[in-house]
């Protein structure tokens, strides 16, 4: 009998390492073919005029930095429009501050219109404000280096792209907070396979930090219109220009685009709920406990030969997986400037990940939905109109 479970074990951590093998061999690819943003050249030419539009709920801590950084870049031919969506703090004023200061666009939304989310709809409000050839829509509290905006531009040129994304630098957390991005990302590269995306018409990749559109692509789509309830609206909007014939790029920007993600791990638990139940658990509970259950597998996987002590396998095992996954962890972490001690043993964030979406589905199902900026969507009136399935 111990043979056997000894076997189990020794089987368990051999698929383990198996992940995390191709994980450390997707992320050394990407690495390698993946463009780092602050590495692009700025060329000598004339600049199209760019459009900035940030919808901004609840941030008044952080909109006037991120927006000061915004018109910082230096790009000659610059409109920012900031979209006040329906905030109970100091976020109109500050709009209103900014717009009087900086001659930045203000855009108030008083009220959210039946059948949209509310940050959908606010990018359609500061859409119908921008007047730019290039629209650049950021998250509120992204932070952008000088010449960003020129880099992007001209590499998008320079490629023939329509849309593109990156994969920001994300400012340090409280320990757990940091391990759970820090593991995230170590996947990421395995999950959605970045370096395809330019040549893959089925390949999507996108962050809310930066997502930068041609104005002629963008207006050969049926708009925000056909993404209004689409939870995870950037790889949507990335899906709803590749679908009507755009191209789209991804570039590694640690160095260009920051923001930060979320102070602490109390804080990410809350808000990640509607990534974990809506996106990766599609409203469905059994889903989310398949994503536990690996989760934990995964996390675990690694040190489970390590009792199996009859078996000669076992530490073999156990070095391959750990090797790999701390391997992966620590290259994830130097590629996108995240703390080594965090990413260094990747099963702690899996394990907190595990934990993140167990609470979210559980959440999920006794809410009804997600709560998303101060509003309940129910689990009916999204689980059928969502176009990104991850």
């Amino acid at each position: 009998m111990s043979s056997v479970s000894d076997a189990v074990l020794v089987g368990m951590g051999a698929l383990a390492a198996a992940v995390w093998l191709a994980a450390l061999a997707a992320t050394v690819r990407a690495v390698v073919v993946l463009p780092r943003m602050h590495a692009l050249p700025i060329p000598a030419r004339e600049w199209p005029r760019l459009s900035v539009v940030r919808p901004a709920c609840n941030e008044a801590e952080r909109l006037a930095a991120a927006t000061r950084t915004t018109l910082a870049m230096d790009y000659p031919d610059l409109q920012v429009v900031l979209v006040d969506d329906r905030s109970t703090d100091d976020t109109p004023a500050i709009v209103e501050a900014l717009a009087a200061d900086l001659g930045v666009v203000a855009v108030h939304v008083d009220a959210l219109p039946a059948g949209w989310l509310g940050k959908l709809n606010a990018l359609q409000r500061g859409v119908e404000r921008a007047d730019g050839d290039w629209l650049l829509f950021a998250d509120a509290d992204a932070h952008f280096a000088p010449g960003t905006a020129q880099r992007a531009i001209a590499y998008a040129d320079a490629q023939a792209l329509d849309f593109v994304s990156v994969l920001p630098g994300v400012e340090r957390a409280d320990f757990l907070a940091d391990a759970t991005f820090s593991s995230a990302n170590a996947l990421l590269a395995l999950g959605t396979r970045p370096w395809k995306i330019e040549r893959d018409e089925h390949t999507i990749a996108a962050t809310g930090a930066f997502m930068l559109v041609r104005r002629t692509a963008f207006e050969r789509t049926p708009g925000f219109e056909w993404l209004r309830l689409e939870v995870a609206d950037d790889f949507g909007l990335c899906l709803l220009i590749k679908r009507h014939g755009g191209r789209a790029g991804f570039l590694v920007a640690p160095n260009c685009v920051r923001l930060t993600w979320y102070a602490s791990f109390a804080e990410l638990t809350e808000a990640m709920q509607k990534n974990f139940f809506a996106i990766a658990g599609r409203f469905s509970p059994a889903r989310c406990v398949v994503q536990v259950v690996a989760l934990i597998a995964l996390a675990l996987g690694p040190f489970l030969p390590l009792f199996a002590l009859s078996s000669p396998w076992a530490l073999p095992v156990a070095l391959a997986a750990l090797g790999a996954s701390a391997a992966n962890g620590l290259l994830t972490a130097w590629w996108t400037d995240r703390p080594l001690l965090s990413a260094a043993l990747p099963s702690i964030g899996l394990l907190a990940t595990a934990f993140v979406v167990a609470r979210a589905a559980i959440v999920g199902v006794r809410q009804g939905g997600i709560i998303w900026r101060g509003v309940l969507y129910r689990t009916e009136d999204l689980r059928d109109v969502q176009h990104v399935r991850l």
